[in-house]
């Protein structure tokens, strides 16, 4: 692709560049960005895009399918555009100079967030916006002790155009478990598992 060839030019620059990030964002598909001050802290545009919630869905991973259909890709996308051009305005970004990289980690779900990374690498030239897939899972492990159980969240994010599926599959060999989308993760070794899923040869993730 000539814009990727584009952008590896452009890392070679004699001088230092810097990029918009911001690598734990939740979209539609997670639930309890609908729910009490995560709602409350929304734009006025993500409250028009997202009705607020009572309580969180049983079952998430049905909700993040359905939330892909009731509020597509496409919208929330363009509202992610419109946030990158505003803060690229305040602070003086040139149009061209104004590549913005985001990892969409979502609790335990990955389907909103595969289909808008796939959304966004059919436009990376023309908008300069890099959406990474990925993920934000419960994972439960025991200590050394081998007696008392911790809990953590673990921010894995991967390639553009990983699918939801691949996720899946990436975590479950990486854990050797038989792991769902939706569910919490628990594990062994909170180290063996992050060490096997950031070199897994198919699906690696950075944890």
């Amino acid at each position: 692709m000539g814009t990727n060839r584009e952008f590896l030019k452009s890392l070679k620059a004699p001088a230092a560049n810097f990029y918009l990030c911001d690598f734990h964002v939740h979209s539609p598909g997670s639930a309890d960005t609908r729910i009490g001050d995560r709602f409350d802290a929304l734009s006025a545009a993500e409250k028009d895009l997202l009705p607020k919630l009572s309580d969180l869905p049983k079952d998430l991973a049905a909700y993040d399918k359905q939330a892909v259909a009731n509020c597509p890709v496409e919208k929330f996308y363009d509202l992610l555009v419109k946030r990158r051009d505003e803060i690229a305005r305040i602070q003086g970004i040139s149009e061209g100079n104004d590549w913005a990289f985001l990892a969409i980690t979502d609790h335990n779900v990955a389907e909103y967030s595969a289909g808008l990374s796939h959304h966004a690498w059919s436009l990376i030239k023309e908008k300069r916006l890099v959406i990474l897939p990925g993920i934000e899972l419960d994972v439960t492990f025991k200590l050394d002790d081998g007696k008392d159980g911790c809990g953590i969240h673990l921010l894995c994010i991967f390639p553009p155009l990983t699918t939801a599926s691949d996720i899946r599959l990436a975590v479950t060999q990486a854990s050797g478990t038989n792991w769902s989308l939706g569910t919490v993760l628990e594990v062994v070794s909170i180290s063996n598992f992050v060490a096997e899923l950031r070199k897994h040869i198919s699906y690696p993730a950075t944890g």
